[in-house]
């Protein structure tokens, strides 16, 4: 409720502009894996995170993995029992003809009501987990949607750095361009771990004193990568 918050392993995340080049090919941690990506698109943007934090959203509610498919057919195959046959409009997501011809034929009945499966979660919290959950990834609702939602209106608005107007720079991600050195690289991870401390959820006063690297390959002696 305070807004604080860790994140740990972002796996193959990175900060992206508008460079379909730096897209990640084959998406993993099925679980959280859109339907866009199981249907094996060659692009997409932003509505594959919102789908994944409704798939940790649905966790939280539940307080046990929510869609735990086994292989990527499964896991699209859990999808569509949970929200019900996708047909028409869509479809238009998907890419490739092929794998919309698959999704229409996939029909497991009715889609399974929220209401059924947290039946302790509030209405606006199944009403937010409703508008991130959707197949069509251009019906999804956006982040700024979801954060003024009125099941998180009440920290938004708490919050006097919402909303967020600055885009975030990420050209610190291309300093060394496609090939990072490895005495470089060696420096950039004993500075986020001096800049973090083991139990400690603060900076440490002394984060700043990390060898440079220019004198990396005298401190580091380890062995070739």
């Amino acid at each position: 409720s305070n807004c604080d918050l860790a994140i740990c392993d972002f796996g193959l995340a990175r900060g992206v502009e508008k460079d379909p080049n730096m897209m990640t090919e084959y998406v993993v941690t099925r679980w959280y894996r859109a339907p866009e990506l199981l249907c094996e698109n060659s692009t997409y943007g932003w509505e594959v995170d919102i789908w994944s934090l409704g798939c940790i959203f649905a966790e939280l509610l539940g307080r046990h993995p929510f869609l735990q498919g086994k292989s990527p057919m499964n896991q699209l195959k859990l999808i569509i029992k949970l929200l019900g046959p996708q047909r028409g409009d869509a479809l238009n997501c998907i890419q490739k003809q092929s794998a919309r011809d698959v999704v229409a034929k996939l029909n497991f009945g009715d889609p399974i009501p929220l209401s059924k499966l947290f039946p302790d979660a509030s209405p606006n919290a199944l009403d937010l987990l409703s508008r991130m959950l959707v197949f069509d990834a251009s019906k999804r609702i956006s982040v700024d949607e979801a954060l003024c939602h009125p099941f998180l209106a009440a920290l938004t608005r708490a919050n006097p750095h919402f909303p967020i107007t600055t885009p975030i720079d990420f050209h610190f991600e291309k300093r060394y361009g496609n090939n990072v050195p490895l005495e470089v690289l060696r420096i950039l991870f004993l500075r986020e771990a001096a800049y973090y401390p083991v139990g400690s959820h603060a900076p440490h006063p002394t984060a700043h004193h990390v060898p440079s690297a220019k004198n990396s390959a005298e401190e580091t002696k380890e062995p070739s990568l």
